[in-house]
């Protein structure tokens, strides 16, 4: 499967990048320190968010644009962020 890692260079998500690749996934990882974003990801079977909670809502905007499956790895969000999530993903 070809996935998407967001905060792919963070301590959380490079070792989910690692234990993807390990069992033959393709990963494209997105990260700020990368300098790229997830409006460049491209034919992606699902994103992985092990991002900071303030960058949450835009990766699920994007997976729900895309009918990506999304899986949030974060912590953190406020109650309001969680609702806003939960309204993304509903759509």
């Amino acid at each position: 499967m070809n996935i998407t890692v967001v905060g792919a260079c963070g301590k959380l998500g490079s070792q989910i990048c690692e234990v993807l690749t390990k069992n033959g996934h393709t990963v494209e990882k997105v990260d700020l320190t990368l300098n790229n974003s997830i409006s460049t990801s491209k034919n992606t079977d699902g994103i992985i968010d092990a991002s900071l909670h303030t960058a949450t809502i835009s990766t699920a905007l994007f997976a729900a644009s895309h009918n990506t499956p999304l899986l949030i790895c974060s912590t953190g969000h406020s109650p309001n962020q969680q609702k806003q999530i939960r309204k993304i993903c509903s759509n």
